[in-house]
């Protein structure tokens, strides 16, 4: 059966906190497979980030600089 990629990012997240990590990838890659959705996990891992992030209050930061200054850099990875 198909789900949208969304479906499973928050089935992921809600199991992640209760059971140990390789366990829950091992099963949760195991249904995607058998369910016919393999083709959709970057999708998936997509939003379980998105989630996860919103969910922590994690904020994604993209920087580009036109010269790099070691300590810019240097600065910006300690926050």
């Amino acid at each position: 059966m198909k789900y949208p990629s969304k479906i499973y990012a928050e089935s992921l997240l809600e199991v992640s906190e209760k059971k140990p990590q390789a366990e829950i990838l091992r099963n949760f890659l195991r249904l995607v497979r058998k369910n016919g959705d393999f083709s959709k996990l970057p999708k998936i891992l997509y939003d379980f980030k998105k989630l996860y992030n919103k969910k922590h209050g994690i904020k994604e930061v993209k920087m580009e600089m036109a010269r790099e200054d070691k300590n810019i850099v240097h600065q910006i990875k300690e926050i």
